[in-house]
């Protein structure tokens, strides 16, 4: 049987998710993997895409505070209907055998402490991004003992990360007969004092889709 994956549609984020967060902090997706030691081959996301980074918001908070800075998820991103999902990258990691569900859950657990759930609710669904040479099928099943089988936590690679909202607009267009076309109509938006152009953020997304069901037809 094959497991589908959930798919996501990106949400600007609200800093108001985030205790002590700053505009700063709201980094593109490209950049965000990039420093997190994403290759560059792998790293499919633009810079449209944000989230919102919460190590420097933990290091301003244990230096405000005078204390040890707490480890937390890397970063959170907002995805539609109001929702949230951390995200953890290992890329740097040259093997899975030192991940652990303990250390895995107090991350979480650091991030929740600052998170705002007033207009945000968490999926619980923690994602953890590997380079696709170290995450291969023997490695994800050793990451899934270790993680005691639970369904909450995924284990990709980012370009898998990539196609969980890289599908929202592709899905529609696989199910389009020869000769047929797609209009997509989509207005842009207003929100949290913002104005979010939706219809030119869809274009990153939508462009190669077309242009394969054309030359389909």
């Amino acid at each position: 049987m094959v497991q589908t994956m959930p798919k996501y549609q990106f949400e600007l984020p609200d800093i108001s998710l985030v205790v002590g967060a700053e505009a700063a902090d709201i980094q593109g997706m490209h950049t965000l993997l990039q420093q997190e030691g994403c290759p560059n081959g792998e790293n499919k996301f633009t810079d449209e895409p944000k989230a919102i980074y919460l190590d420097a918001i933990q290091t301003r908070i244990a230096k405000r505070n005078k204390a040890n800075t707490n480890s937390s998820m890397d970063f959170v991103l907002c995805v539609v209907n109001h929702k949230a999902i951390l995200v953890d990258a290992k890329f740097n990691a040259k093997h899975v055998d030192n991940l652990k569900k303990h250390d895995i859950d107090q991350k979480i657990a650091a991030s929740r402490a600052i998170l705002c759930f007033d207009n945000y609710s968490l999926i619980n669904k923690f994602y953890i991004l590997f380079k696709n040479s170290i995450l291969n099928e023997s490695q994800k099943n050793k990451l899934k003992r270790q993680f005691l089988q639970s369904p909450n936590y995924s284990f990709v690679t980012a370009i898998e990360f990539y196609d969980l909202f890289e599908k929202v607009a592709k899905n529609g267009y696989d199910m389009l007969e020869k000769g047929r076309f797609a209009c997509l109509i989509i207005g842009d938006k207003y929100a949290n004092s913002q104005h979010i152009p939706l219809g030119f953020e869809c274009t990153h997304t939508t462009t190669a889709h077309i242009i394969t069901a054309v030359v389909d037809v």
